[in-house]
């Protein structure tokens, strides 16, 4: 079950019509929700530091609520910033389900192989430029958040960064893409 990530986060740029849970696409949407959320952040935290942030959000502790509310730090260079936590228009997991989302949307299985509606009086064009940018915008956000997590690496000596290919399965969620996928 999700617990940072619901349906009203998905605007702007990662904007989904229908998106209320009574629609077909609710539905999918938060299916998808609950599927990525936890897979975005053991992949982005690692297993050990994802319990103990889960259980820290349940049991309301002030160091994980400062990553889901947002919180000023004094960075590696001794400037103050400011991570704006996991928020609406802020939160790398509802991107990542976007881009995820999009992707299996792209066409529907059938009996016959995957299929492609015909719509009338309009053409399907390709998502492809809508899901980089949500990547996109995802890779940016992990980068503020790896900030703010490894400045205070006394508070989250369990984070253990971006850097532990062997920790975090998917280092891809901290990599750019684009169009022709260099």
């Amino acid at each position: 079950m999700a617990l940072i990530t619901t349906l009203d986060q998905f605007v702007g740029s990662i904007y989904l019509p229908n998106r209320q849970v009574t629609t077909t696409e609710g539905k999918v949407l938060n299916n998808d929700i609950n599927k990525y959320e936890p897979e975005f952040l053991i992949y982005f935290l690692g297993y050990e530091f994802n319990k103990l942030f889960l259980d820290g959000i349940i049991n309301n502790t002030a160091i994980y609520l400062d990553i889901v509310n947002g919180k000023e730090y004094t960075d590696g260079n001794n400037r103050l910033q400011y991570w704006g936590g996991l928020k609406l228009n802020h939160n790398p997991i509802a991107n990542y389900t976007y881009y995820h989302n999009r992707k299996n949307a792209r066409s529907s299985t059938a009996s016959i192989g995957e299929t492609i509606p015909a719509i009338e009086n309009g053409s399907v064009t390709t998502n492809f430029y809508k899901m980089l940018t949500a990547w996109n915008e995802m890779v940016d956000m992990n980068r503020e958040l790896h900030d703010f997590l490894f400045s205070n690496k006394s508070i989250y000596p369990t984070y253990l960064g971006l850097n532990c290919i062997d920790v975090y399965p998917n280092s891809a969620t901290n990599v750019d893409r684009n169009f022709l996928n260099l």
